[in-house]
């Protein structure tokens, strides 16, 4: 026995699979077609000692019990028992395998009863194509290093000449299976992948798949576990979506990297344990794999359905969306904007950092000067800040003779000081809470978001905004130290 290389790539997506059938889905933005479930899944229910007859009637008999049921389901193994015969001289066929056993950890590959491993496979890990000759050949799975006797799977592979296979190994440990994939690769339009589809995962049930374009185009129909489809399109990267309950919208979604032209792909479903979360395995030509999890909103990073993720905005700003200024946000679920910090105003910001002496009550000052004329109808006030310890200082904001306390005391929520670091905070009339009481101790900023100031900035509406806005702030205790980054007035005028 010895390894083969061949130029093929398997990927995993994790259930309960059955084999491909020969049908091909091309999956063109612009059309959508079906295929039926085919495949091999078989399962261990006994382990039976094996007896060996030879007969001299060319007929091969094995106690197996093989269903078909018009394209779909499976076929499966309940008997260890072999027989054989004298077919003459047998040609080469390819066999690899890949561990999906949720529950199993490492487990050995015992092929024709051999007592020694001629495999050991980590979880979520493949092996090479083993090159074995055509016909029936036993096949049995054990923990590591456990003895064949106690075998988690016993069933048989049938390979025909000149076809490559994977074997998927899957399930909870009291329930392993296995699904014999035929890996075909002929015929590969030039320039497209071909991705077999298996349904692998032991506690999802029926889905659709889904290549998340604009509009998403479903590409598979109802594959239930066990089951396995072929469909082939360009190369390139694959944004593909998973939905559980038939209503095209994906409960997850997967950003699958381009794997290359010219190549076949075996793109298995499977979960962890209890069902979720469900993930993708992709299996290259040496055998070794690579997870694919599914995209996590949150991590700062566009993906598949998201419109944003954290500051990965795509680009767009409060005026892509009809606001005059402002700072776009992404919503915590990613599918939307949050347009809390855009409006209909103009936006005017200092043009340097003002380092804040160190315990002085007198403090410092920075200007904005607007020429701009208009009568004040709002006004918001941003403050991005870098000081430890925030409750050492005080803001107050003065235009045309009069003065607004922004803060002087900053708390957390308990009513205790602030002794965290930094601000990136909005002053606005309208928020929901207020920056007096915004501390978070452990975070950083400490305090962030939309915020009412302490006293109200409505002292400045009807105003003349053509005027010189001094921004005051004083740091009245010793040790910390920081600047002002940056301040901005939001003016929207009547």
């Amino acid at each position: 026995m010895h390894l083969r290389h061949r130029s093929l790539v398997s990927l995993c997506l994790f259930a309960l699979a059955p084999a491909c059938g020969e049908e091909i889905i091309e999956f063109d933005p612009n059309v959508t077609t079906s295929l039926d479930e085919v495949g091999t899944d078989t399962t261990d229910t006994e382990t039976d000692s094996t007896d060996t007859t030879t007969t001299d009637s060319g007929t091969d008999t094995t106690d197996i019990d093989t269903t078909t049921d018009s394209g779909t389901e499976t076929t499966d193994t309940t008997d260890t028992g072999t027989e054989t015969t004298d077919t003459g001289p047998a040609g080469d066929a390819m066999l690899r395998m890949v561990n999906l056993g949720i529950e199993t950890g490492v487990v050995d590959l015992h092929l024709d009863q051999n007592p020694f491993a001629d495999a050991h496979v980590g979880l979520d890990e493949g092996i090479d194509y083993l090159v074995l000759s055509e016909g029936l050949h036993d096949f049995a799975v054990t923990l590591f290093a456990d003895d064949l006797f106690n075998a988690l799977l016993v069933t048989q592979v049938d390979l025909t000449v000149d076809q490559r296979y994977t074997a998927v190994v899957h399930g909870y440990t009291d329930t392993l299976a296995m699904l014999l994939l035929n890996d075909d690769d002929s015929g590969i339009a030039p320039g497209a992948t071909r991705v077999q589809v298996a349904h692998a995962a032991a506690d999802l049930g029926q889905i659709d798949l889904l290549v998340m374009l604009d509009p998403p185009v479903q590409v598979i129909a109802d594959l239930d576990p066990g089951a396995s489809q072929v469909i082939e399109g360009p190369a390139g990267a694959l944004p593909l979506g998973l939905d559980l309950d038939d209503d095209q919208i994906p409960e997850w979604t997967f950003s699958v990297p381009d794997l290359g032209a010219d190549i076949l792909v075996d793109l298995y479903l499977a979960n962890e344990i209890g069902g979720a979360p469900a993930y993708l395995l992709a299996q290259h030509p040496d055998g070794s794999t690579t997870r694919i999890d599914a995209d996590v909103c949150g991590d700062d990073t566009r993906q598949a359905l998201e419109l944003c993720d954290g500051s990965d905005l795509g680009g767009a700003s409060c005026a892509d969306l009809g606001f005059l200024a402002g700072t776009l946000a992404c919503a915590g679920d990613c599918m939307a904007f949050d347009t809390s910090g855009c409006g209909n105003f103009t936006e005017y910001c200092s043009d340097a950092p003002l380092p804040i002496p160190d315990d002085d009550a007198n403090g410092i000052s920075q200007d904005i000067v607007i020429a701009d004329v208009g009568t004040i109808a709002d006004v918001n006030v941003v403050l991005q800040v870098s000081h430890s310890w925030l409750d050492d200082l005080d803001f107050e904001l003065t235009a045309s003779g009069t003065t607004v306390i922004l803060a002087d005391t900053l708390l957390d929520a308990n009513d205790q000081v602030c002794g965290g670091d930094d601000m990136a905070a909005i002053l606005d009339d309208e928020a929901g809470a207020a920056l007096a009481n915004a501390c978070v101790q452990n975070a950083v900023p400490a305090i962030s978001g939309s915020l009412t100031p302490q006293e109200s900035l409505t002292a400045f509406d009807g105003m003349e905004k053509a005027t010189t806005w001094t921004l005051s702030v004083a740091d009245t205790s010793n040790k910390d130290t920081g600047q002002v980054e940056v301040w901005c007035l939001q003016i929207e005028v009547q």
